[in-house]
């Protein structure tokens, strides 16, 4: 693969106008997966990380020598970001169920991560339209909020508010129960 393939197919796709190609496998945004968490290697703390979505495809994969195709890639997009300024690091994550077909590279700064957004967002690499986000890692778990239970009931205040509980009597009684402390019919003489 030789660097000028990007140009290439770049001209190619600007003279046939907005066409999207068949072949390609862009997904929509929204069934994407969210981004799994990163190790350090691959996302060093405050670098400024750019996924490149829809690089290749498992087919390619398997097609070719899955070491030799996924090192070839490696150099080629490591030349083409190495424009935009300083990579931390670069990294083909094969698999990734959520990063296949993805590069992942850490710039140093921010705006290197820009020029790349900008110059490769919407650029056709092998009839596909690549895609440029930015890396957001996962909430940890120890960020997330702990589950709310619904508040606890008062069962006094309920009571109150209501006067009286279904069936009971201002005196205290409960379901047909006597001033004798008898219940449902029962009377002193059978005891």
């Amino acid at each position: 693969m030789s660097g000028r393939w990007f140009d290439n197919v770049q001209i190619l796709a600007e003279r046939l106008g907005n066409w999207e190609c068949p072949l390609g496998d862009n997904k929509d945004a929204a069934a994407r997966p969210p981004h799994p968490r990163l190790p350090p290697e691959v996302a060093p703390p405050g670098a400024a990380v750019a996924v490149v979505r829809d690089v290749y495809t498992d087919d390619e994969l398997d097609a070719n020598d899955r070491g030799a195709f996924l090192a070839g890639l490696e150099a080629e997009f490591r030349r083409e970001c190495d424009k935009y300024g300083l990579v931390d690091a670069l990294t083909l994550l094969p698999d990734e169920p959520a990063l296949a077909g993805c590069v992942v590279v850490a710039f140093n700064q921010e705006d290197a991560f820009d020029r790349c957004q900008t110059d490769m967002d919407g650029r056709w690499f092998d009839y596909r339209r690549l895609r440029v986000e930015r890396y957001e890692p996962p909430p940890s778990p120890s960020a997330r909020p702990a589950p709310t239970s619904p508040a606890p009931v008062d069962l006094l205040e309920d009571v109150s508010r209501e006067g009286l509980v279904e069936g009971a009597s201002r005196e205290g009684l409960v379901g047909g129960a006597s001033r004798e402390g008898l219940v449902g019919g029962a009377s002193r003489e059978g005891l």
